[in-house]
Parts: C-alpha cells; structure tokens; sequence
C-alpha cells in the first residue's frame, strides 16, 4: 500500500492558511490604497 504524505487534514490545514494569509494581504492592499488616494502619489516620492 502507498501512502500519500499529504492527509486530508494537512490539505485543509494549508488551505486554511492560504485563506487566512489572502485576508490578511487584502488587508494591507486596501489600506495601502486608501492612504495613497489620501496623500497622493507624490507622498510615496512617486513622480507622474
């Protein structure tokens, strides 16, 4: 019998935590996006 090394609870687990990780990186995109409408693009030393 071959066994896999990935258990169901393993696959969830990582799903899980990719979930989680794209919440938290949605996060910090939204509030990145607000401060840029706030300040501008010349607060980042962005030059247009």
């Amino acid at each position: 019998m071959i066994r896999s090394n990935s258990s169901p609870q393993r696959r969830r687990d990582a799903e899980a935590q990719r979930m989680e990780i794209n919440q938290i990186t949605e996060k910090i995109i939204g509030a990145a996006i607000e401060i840029h409408r706030t300040l501008g693009a010349e607060s980042f030393g962005i030059r247009l």
